[in-house]
């Protein structure tokens, strides 16, 4: 069962307590009776609520109203959302601003004071709380909307598990029950007591709370505060730490994104809007959808490659044109129910590309069949070799041949053919009777110079 059906289911189960609800088509209509002139006249007052107008707060961001020791209750102090109610009220009261105050004090009380699992976990709206009823805190803010919209000067007045307000008057009150009256001195301006929740309490009547109360001093808004928003980026990249990211030029770089929201979903795609900074040089924001991975160079229009991711998530390809310090971060607008957001920022340094090293040839692989020629022809060439070495061992070495020395069959005769004296070959006279002497080159015989023929071997002797 939804939150609204479970609204609805609420309204009709205590319509029969408030006895004074209508549910309508298009409105919630509802008569309030109350008193006026401090308690001696009763009237009443219609007001119809919108459907639509109705939801439009339900389904509004409702911050916590107490947090970290502070009070946020002003939060919920929307003016202009009530029309002309306020001054419906004011008309119904006869006296002065004290009998105003009261006046208002019991319509307030009279929308009802309940109790349920939605009032009591949230501070409503005075849109909801005048449809619904609510608790204490529900009742405090509507109190100080409408008496904020006649012009008076308020305070939320906040105990343990209980709040009420102070509400300023130009004299004390003089119609509290009891005769006294509780005030708070804030800078010298008197905030007199008023218990929106309480039974027949009039301006200046205490409850049974303890003391001290926190203070908090009413501010107006305008609209509803819309549910807070945040954006993650992520990326692809590698490095030591958040601010050492590297990718080499002419790499895409992937940039993840999600946007969050504790109290409620992103239900649609939204725009985007996502800058890359190159510093001095480049300063490019872009826009893109959740739900879709893109495609972003600094030169063309984002390009949609898929639409299959999440309504609050989106990818970016980036594709980066020079080498340096890169930054990105992204941001959007909100829309009518949550606010805006940017991002944290992701730095990454894109370095120049690896020079390619040249490549080594490659050879071209043989075929099986030529290498089984190749090896075949190399089994013969070793074959032949071998053979002819075979042979070259059985053929007879070669005989060395040295020239026939003559030998001649005779002595030869070694005189000089003059006077008979010994000469030898090398002589070329007789060392006796200087007989010139020539060698018969066939048989060595001493001839004389003069002969022509070798008077031993008859060889011609050359002149």
């Amino acid at each position: 069962m939804t939150r609204l059906a479970a609204c609805l289911v609420l309204l009709i189960l205590t319509s029969a307590y408030l006895g004074n609800y209508a549910y309508a088509e298009d409105a919630y209509t509802r008569t309030i009776r109350f008193e006026t002139s401090f308690g001696t006249r009763e009237v009443e007052v219609s007001y119809s609520i919108p459907h639509s107008e109705f939801q439009y707060y339900y389904d509004a961001f409702h911050p916590p109203a107490r947090s970290n020791g502070e009070l946020h209750f002003s939060y919920y102090v929307i003016p202009d959302s009530l029309g002309n109610l306020p001054d419906t009220l004011r008309s119904m009261a006869t006296g002065d601003e004290e009998d105003v105050a009261d006046t208002v004090l019991s319509f307030v009380r009279n929308v009802g004071y309940v109790n349920t699992s939605y009032t009591g976990a949230n501070v409503l709206y005075p849109i909801e709380t005048l449809v619904m009823g609510g608790v204490c805190d529900d009742l405090s803010v509507l109190y100080v909307t409408i008496m904020w919209s006649l012009g008076f000067n308020l305070i939320f007045l906040s105990y343990p598990h209980h709040l009420c307000v102070g509400v300023h008057l130009p004299s004390p009150p003089s119609h509290s029950h009891s005769g006294k009256y509780v005030y708070f001195d804030i800078n010298g301006t008197k905030y007199y007591i008023a218990e929106p929740a309480g039974k027949g309490y009039m301006v200046g009547d205490y409850g049974d709370w303890p003391e001290p109360a926190r203070i908090e001093k009413v501010v107006v808004y305008s609209g509803v505060h819309k549910y807070p928003t945040s954006i993650g980026l992520s990326s692809n990249l590698t490095g030591f730490g958040q601010f050492n990211l590297t990718a080499e030029l002419g790499h895409s770089v992937v940039i993840s994104g999600v946007i969050a929201c504790t109290y409620k979903t992103v239900d649609s795609p939204v725009p985007v809007g996502l800058t890359f900074v190159f510093p001095g040089q480049v300063d490019l924001t872009t826009t893109v959808e959740t739900g879709s991975s893109w495609r972003i160079t600094l030169t063309h229009a984002p390009e949609e490659i898929e639409s299959d991711l999440p309504t609050n998530q989106f990818s970016v390809l980036f594709v980066p044109d020079k080498p340096g310090r890169w930054l990105v971060y992204a941001s959007w607008g909100g829309d009518d129910q949550m606010e805006g957001a940017t991002s944290n920022r992701i730095s990454f340094v894109i370095t120049p590309p690896t020079p390619t090293p040249t490549p080594m040839p490659t050879p071209t692989p043989t075929p099986e069949w030529e290498e089984e020629i190749l090896f075949v022809a190399a089994i013969l060439a070793l074959l032949i070799f071998v053979y002819l070495a075979h042979l070259s061992s059985r053929r007879p070495k070669p005989m060395t041949v040295s020239p026939p020395s003559y030998q001649p069959s005779f002595v030869p005769k070694l005189g000089c053919l003059n006077c008979g004296a010994k000469v030898s070959l090398q002589d070329r006279f007789c060392g006796s009777c200087g007989s010139p002497i020539r060698m018969c080159p066939a048989c060595h015989t001493a001839n004389l110079s003069n002969s022509s023929y070798c008077h031993s071997c008859g060889r011609r002797l050359t002149p």
